[in-house]
């Protein structure tokens, strides 16, 4: 099931909070600005968004915590950074379980704005077909996205970051859980390719001091 949500004008009223609640009330996680390390270790970032204009579509994460966005308008969301493969750990500071909730807080909220806290970083990028070959092969995996395998010396991913282990979240703007739909998207008549990438699974992020 998938629910979409194109926001709401609520009153301004007090800013947002910034604590995403662990399993545990007693040990709440601390988020403070746009990327903290959260006590289980994981790198999150923020996104503060105009909550009347959001045009955000999310799914439930099947492999973990939190709720992923399957589709964007040309709303504040994207305005923001957010792209489709992105995982929302919370919204306005509170953790969220499944989509129905995810989009129920969004709507619910106070303020003009909508503070979208997301696991990670992400990196998209654009080929030019006319550029070269792609070249590269995925396989499924078993959380979000598909897992780049091997990739041809010949490639015009590879000067890019792209590398054997590279997570593709989305390509196209469609989110990407299966890896003959994501070459057939990448093989079909398309000019360009856009990916959005797990950054951490790239070339550079890997060996960046």
């Amino acid at each position: 099931m998938v629910l979409t949500f194109k926001g709401t004008m609520r009153p301004p009223s007090m800013e947002p909070k910034l604590t995403i609640q662990g399993d545990d009330p007693g040990q709440p996680i601390q988020v403070a600005n746009a990327e903290r390390e959260m006590q289980s270790g994981l790198r999150v970032r923020q996104a503060e968004c105009q909550r009347s204009r959001l045009e955000i579509t999310v799914i439930n994460n099947v492999h973990g915590d939190g709720v992923i966005v399957s589709g964007l308008g040309q709303g504040s969301a994207a305005e923001q950074g957010v792209v489709v493969g992105d995982t929302i750990l919370a919204v306005d500071g509170s953790k969220v379980g499944d989509h129905a909730k995810a989009i129920a807080q969004m709507e619910s909220g106070t303020g003009p704005t909508c503070t979208l806290t997301l696991a990670g970083t992400t990196h998209e990028l654009v080929l030019q077909k006319s550029s070269g070959r792609i070249g590269i092969t995925c396989t499924n995996r078993s959380g979000p996205g598909v897992e780049v395998t091997a990739i041809e010396e010949s490639s015009i991913a590879a000067p890019k970051g792209v590398t054997a282990g590279t997570i593709i979240l989305s390509v196209n703007g469609e989110l990407v859980n299966d890896h003959g739909r994501a070459i057939a998207i990448v093989d079909s008549d398309c000019t360009a390719v856009r990916f959005v990438l797990d950054s951490d699974t790239m070339w550079s992020c890997k060996h960046i001091p």
